[in-house]
C-alpha cells in the first residue's frame, strides 16, 4: 500500500491541510512537525481538514487531528472544519466522536489553493512511539468510548517507552 500525503497551505492565519491517500502512522512525525509550525504561527485563526481524497485514515493520525482540535480550540474558541465526501471516512469520524470537536461537513468543495508537501521524515522508532502514544492519549480524551477502545494501546505504549 503506497503511503499517503499531507498536503497544506497557510494564509492570513488560516491554514489548509489536505490527506491524500492512505494516511498511517509512517507520516505522522511529518503531520507532528507541521503541528508544531501551526502552534508556532502566532496568526493561527482558522483550519480546515480536506479529506475528501483520503482513502483511509489510522488511530494515530486521528489522535493528531484531536490533537490539532485541542490547540486551535484552546487558542481561538473555534472548532477545525472537516470535509469529507467519503461515507467510510464519515462512519470512523462519527464512531470516533469527532462530530463533538470538529465542525463535519461533507457537502462542500475544497478550496482551491496552491498547496505545499509536507516533509518526508525519517522513522525514528522512538519518536514515532512518542508521537503515538500522545496522539492515542488525545483520543482517549474525547470521550468514554474511546478511553476503553484505545487504553490498551497506550498501555502497551507506555510500557514500550518505559514510562509505566
Amino acid at each position: 500500500m503506497q503511503e499517503g500525503n499531507i498536503l497544506y497551505a497557510v494564509c492570513d492565519g488560516k491554514w489548509i491541510i489536505k490527506f491524500v491517500g492512505d494516511i498511517r502512522y509512517s507520516v505522522a512525525r511529518g503531520i507532528q512537525a507541521l503541528i508544531d509550525e501551526v502552534v508556532a504561527d502566532k496568526n493561527t485563526a482558522d483550519m480546515l481538514i480536506d479529506l475528501t481524497q483520503t482513502e483511509y485514515i489510522d488511530s494515530t493520525c486521528l489522535g493528531l487531528m484531536a490533537k490539532l482540535a485541542s490547540l486551535l480550540w484552546n487558542r481561538c474558541k473555534k472548532k477545525i472544519t472537516l470535509l469529507s465526501t467519503n461515507d467510510n471516512i464519515n462512519y470512523l469520524l462519527d464512531s470516533i466522536g469527532f462530530g463533538d470537536v470538529f465542525l463535519i461537513v461533507d457537502d462542500a468543495e475544497a478550496p482551491l489553493v496552491r498547496l505545499n508537501e509536507i516533509p518526508k521524515l525519517g522513522n525514528d522508532e522512538i519518536e514515532c512511539a512518542k508521537i503515538m502514544l500522545e496522539a492515542h492519549r488525545h483520543l482517549v480524551k474525547l470521550n468514554a468510548k474511546n478511553a476503553n477502545e484505545f487504553k490498551d494501546v497506550v498501555a502497551l505504549l507506555e510500557k514500550d517507552l518505559h514510562l509505566n
